[in-house]
């Protein structure tokens, strides 16, 4: 039977008492690795560290690891199986790491200004006092299907009042007062031929001269 292997993971996580600066700082002394490789162990993705080491040499790097502050992930090796463990924090450990964790920061408000009303005191002003309603005291609700007085569901107009018209007989004239009066023509005189069609002081002005002529000849 083969010897069983064992893997060896890092994804940034602290021991309790430890700060990411002082991890880093050992990490980097225990696998003489510079900042490109420190970035992404701390980056917080899993990444291997070393692969199929016995028993033994997982619990020296192990060992090395935990004195730096930093909380490795062992995996069994198998043939089914070449991915990181998984391993539970211990009970009251914080979930997230510092560097994970959402950084608020603290806004100082002015409160001078505020001040706390007394129990049961409005905080705006009271609403205006409604309107009265209407007197309905001489109201009443008649029954269902009653007509309203004054209103008949079924009334007709009455007929128009033709008791002064009469009708004439057949081919009968018109009274002498029906008949159109003539319209008298005008009262109009014709001008003779060749006269002003419009009186002197209708008649428009031109003062201006003439224009002048006499650089104009005319070619043969």
């Amino acid at each position: 039977m083969d010897e069983e292997t064992f893997n060896i993971y890092y994804a940034g996580e602290l021991l309790d008492g430890h700060d990411a600066a002082s991890v880093r700082e050992g990490l980097a002394v225990l696998f003489n690795a510079g900042d490109v490789t420190l970035d992404k162990l701390f980056s917080g993705a899993t990444h291997l560290i070393r692969r199929d080491l016995d028993r033994e040499q997982t619990l020296r790097y192990k060992a090395a690891m935990e004195r730096a502050g930093a909380r490795p992930r062992i995996s069994r090796n198998s043939k089914d199986a070449q991915e990181p463990g998984l391993s539970l924090a211990a009970p009251g450990s914080d979930v997230l790491r510092p560097e994970e964790r959402r950084q608020v920061t603290a806004v100082a408000v002015d409160t001078e200004g505020l001040s706390i009303a007394p129990v049961g005191e409005r905080l705006g002003p009271e609403a205006a006092t409604p309107p009265a309603p209407p007197a309905t005291d001489d109201l009443s609700v008649a029954p269902v299907g009653e007509d309203i007085p004054g209103l008949p569901r079924d009334a007709v107009p009455p007929p128009p009042d033709v008791s002064a018209f009469s009708l004439a007989a057949q081919d009968a004239a018109l009274p002498e007062s029906a008949a159109a009066e003539p319209v008298a023509a005008p009262d109009l005189d014709l001008a003779e031929a060749g006269a002003d069609v419009l009186e002197e002081r209708y008649r428009r002005k031109d003062d201006r001269p003439p224009p002048s002529t006499h650089h104009l000849e005319l070619e043969p």
